[in-house]
């Protein structure tokens, strides 16, 4: 135990620069800056929701109606491997040089997205977009840590978090609207323009200093992290396809089950012998040197088991809002709006909080707890619920999701050296992606096992239960349809609890967060 907090120690010291802003911005440049930095993440969140309403333009156009579901798939696996790289070449370059390069990266994939000829194309063009958003995302938490004092950077990040919020509330409509006027290929082409804008915007910090170090790449932990990330999020998606067969060279014909966890067992081999090689590389993509400080530890080990509860919320809410209330499919996307609305007024208080007395350590535990309260009341919910109670019960959850992340991050660039404030900053988000993407395989698994066994017995007219799942309307048209109802309404009800066990076991890890007190004064 001495070899530990000795280690501490030394963390705590060299971490101490990330109290007070280690770089100067006048107030007009600070307002530019978060500005340009709120463009750079709208890339990243628009692309990611306003495609869902175009998604039958684009498939009647480039004809692969069966290859639309990779659209959004490539993206996803794009960001999340990305994340941890772009926070270390930040490290290493400059943020705000690796920002510029993330957006101009973003800015040639929305092109070529836009000028894609057929869906193979696309598919492509969207894994590039997301390998780029994932240094838009990282990078501009990271930047925040450049130019405003640890105390009060609850504030910015609650800004930050607020165009997520309305991405979720304005991507369908903005999507809709260019689909049709001018076409689907001006969802990608709109970027250019933006995305200029928001390099001109942060320009002042390009001018920062660039960290006084050899520039060194560890291309060889980049590729076997790639892999890793790869193969456990293919592990995710393949979960979602259930009992459905899958003709592979030299596996044969198996399961979307069994490819999961074939998928799953490789990715983590890779994984650990990336962890293996992080020892050993002289400039790691992972410092693990991080994992020496206690609040690094715990707050990776809270948000990666938030991750796996909160992404269910995405997932389930409208998808239990049309399987078991019967509402349309738009509908049913926006009763996904009270929890970006929850996140927001959250994120805000606290942030405000931390910036007037210091004190982050109770908020994310206290977050997990009342997501978990947020999604036990969609658990208490029927098909007679009214939809105002229902949004309201969604609201609580997203009350508890938006005191997690961006507490955590500040938590952690609090306690890293200033020469790894972006890997500290790609931790916080990486880890808690990662726990989405093996959640969203657990989640997805135990939903499709769960319906499948209810249905059991049940005359479904020739149907399976993923093609009822894939097309809820088609539960009218059989004998039995209550039947099936209840059945969804079981189903989801045991991956509900399976979320409000995550997100309490999270907050109970979170508690463990020493109690340290951000420096800067609140004028800073």
């Amino acid at each position: 135990m001495p070899e530990e907090r000795s280690r501490e120690g030394k963390a705590d010291t060299e971490a101490d620069i990330t109290a007070e802003a280690p770089h100067y911005l006048s107030p007009i440049q600070r307002l530019l800056v978060t500005a340009g930095l709120m463009l750079g993440i709208s890339l990243a969140a628009l692309d990611l929701l306003i495609i869902a309403t175009a998604v039958n333009d684009i498939s009647t156009d480039l004809g692969d109606l069966s290859a639309a579901a990779w659209v959004f798939t490539s993206y996803l696996l794009g960001h999340t491997v990305a994340v941890m790289i772009w926070g270390k070449l930040g490290d290493i370059f400059g943020r705000g040089r690796a920002f510029t390069f993330a957006v101009l990266g973003f800015m040639a994939a929305s092109m070529l997205a836009g000028l894609s000829q057929s869906m193979l194309m696309l598919i492509i063009a969207r894994l590039l977009q997301g390998l780029a958003a994932g240094g838009l995302v990282a990078l501009s938490n990271a930047i925040i840590g450049d130019f405003v004092p640890a105390r009060k950077r609850g504030t910015y990040m609650a800004v930050l978090t607020s165009v997520w919020t309305i991405a979720a509330l304005l991507g369908p409509l903005l999507g809709g609207i260019l689909v049709d006027t001018v076409g689907w290929r001006w969802i990608f082409y709109m970027n250019l323009p933006w995305g200029a804008v928001a390099i001109l915007l942060v320009s002042p910090v390009r001018r920062f200093p660039v960290p006084d170090r050899q520039p060194i790449i560890d291309y060889k932990g980049a590729v076997l992290l790639i892999m890793g990330l790869g193969l456990v999020s293919g592990a995710a998606f393949a979960a979602e396809t259930g009992s459905d067969g899958w003709d592979l060279p030299l596996l044969g014909t198996i399961t979307g089950w069994q490819l999961m966890a074939v998928l799953l067992v490789a990715g983590l081999l890779g994984l650990a012998v990336f962890t293996w090689t992080q020892l050993h590389a002289t400039e790691p993509v992972v410092p693990l040197s991080m994992f020496g400080n206690r609040v690094v530890r715990v707050a990776a080990i809270a948000t990666f088991l938030f991750g796996m509860a909160n992404f269910g919320s995405a997932i389930l809410i409208p998808l239990y809002a049309q399987l078991v209330t019967g509402v349309s499919p738009t509908e049913a996307g926006y009763s996904l709006t009270p929890v970006p609305v929850g996140i927001l007024v959250s994120a805000t208080v606290v942030g405000w909080l931390i910036h007037r007395t210091g004190v982050y350590r109770f908020y994310p535990a206290l977050g997990g707890i009342i997501f978990a309260f947020g999604v036990f009341l969609l658990i208490t919910m029927n098909p007679e619920t009214p939809r105002l109670v229902a949004m309201s019960y969604a609201f609580v959850a997203g009350l508890g999701n938006g005191m997690i992340q961006p507490v955590v991050t500040i938590a952690i660039q609090n306690s890293v050296p200033y020469r790894n404030l972006g890997a500290g900053t790609a931790l916080a988000i990486s880890t808690r992606s990662f726990g989405q993407t093996i959640g969203s395989a657990i989640i997805g698994a135990v939903l499709a096992a769960r319906i499948s066994a209810e249905l059991i017995g049940v005359d479904l007219g020739g149907l399976t239960p993923s093609q009822l799942q894939d097309s809820p309307d088609l539960a009218e048209t059989l004998a039995e349809p209550a039947v099936v109802v209840g059945a969804y309404h079981a189903a989801f009800d045991t991956t509900f609890w399976i979320m409000v066990a995550f997100s309490l076991l999270s907050a109970a890890v979170a508690f463990a967060l020493p109690g340290r007190k951000l420096e800067g004064s609140l004028e800073s």
